[in-house]
């Protein structure tokens, strides 16, 4: 009787091999796709680890979207509000502008913060490579005093340039390019 099983699988070496295979692919493709599952998972918490805060406001109905979801989602506003109203329990504020873009063929989500908030956002730790986007706060402040001035007669749009963003007084056209996206072109 013990023999049966093995006789039945040596008679239909075919069927039986085929069976093997896709039992073991299937182990194959579980195994993978676990360590893909965890793997990202880790590198957004890690990510987000990394950031010096101990609380992330979103906006609600941002939740599980909040790496597909774009614009500043609260008004710098907000900050003001969260300060006074829980003044013993906040230390500090930096307010964050999430944007998708696409580069090199791919979606990528940008943020953006001001310079002076740089050191509060990472906890003092320093620039491993590259240099900071507006430093000195010029093109912030330009870009500011363009958004905030009154608006022209009749006129209800900003209309901004390629020229005038890009002027040498307050350049706000730098893009910071991850060394992957750089080789992608």
């Amino acid at each position: 009787m013990m023999y049966l099983p093995l006789a039945n699988i040596l008679h239909h070496k075919l069927r039986s091999f085929l069976a093997a295979m896709g039992i073991g692919i299937g182990i194959c493709m579980l195994i993978t796709l676990t360590g893909l599952a965890r793997g990202s998972l880790n590198e957004v918490a890690d990510r987000w680890e990394s950031v010096n805060a101990d609380l992330i406001v979103l906006p609600s109905g941002w939740g599980e979207q909040v790496s597909t979801k774009s614009g500043s989602g609260l008004s710098d506003g907000f900050a003001g509000v969260i300060a006074r109203k829980f003044a013993d329990q906040v230390e500090s504020i930096v307010p964050v502008f999430l944007w998708r873009i696409s580069l090199a063929g791919q979606d990528q989500m940008t943020a953006g913060i001001d310079a002076a908030d740089w050191a509060t956002l990472t906890g003092d730790r320093p620039l491993t490579a590259g240099r900071m986007c507006d430093p000195d706060g010029r093109a912030s402040q330009w870009l500011a005093g363009k958004i905030l001035s009154a608006p022209a007669e009749g006129e209800q749009i900003l209309d901004l340039s390629a020229a005038d963003l890009g002027h040498p007084d307050h350049n706000c056209l730098e893009l910071v390019i991850d060394e992957r996206l750089a080789k992608a072109g």
